[in-house]
């Protein structure tokens, strides 16, 4: 049987956990950077970007967010 290098990698993940992060006023902070024009990159849970989607209440084009994988935090 072969094991690619792929597989191997995606066994590092296996049982690894989150750290809860303290999100503070960043939800603010990207509406002010939206609003002057700024393209902004939003990175975090499913449920971060979600809330903060939630928070702007509309798209912005100027909006890009990346979600990763999560399975909870501890």
């Amino acid at each position: 049987m072969h094991v690619s290098t792929r597989d191997v990698d995606i066994g590092l993940l296996r049982k690894s956990k989150y750290v809860q992060s303290f999100c503070g006023d960043i939800f603010k902070k990207v509406y002010n950077e939206l609003m002057s024009g700024y393209e902004v990159l939003f990175s975090g849970t499913p449920c971060q970007i979600a809330g903060l989607k939630s928070y702007l209440g509309k798209d912005y084009k100027n909006l890009i967010t990346c979600d990763f994988l999560c399975h909870g935090v501890p």
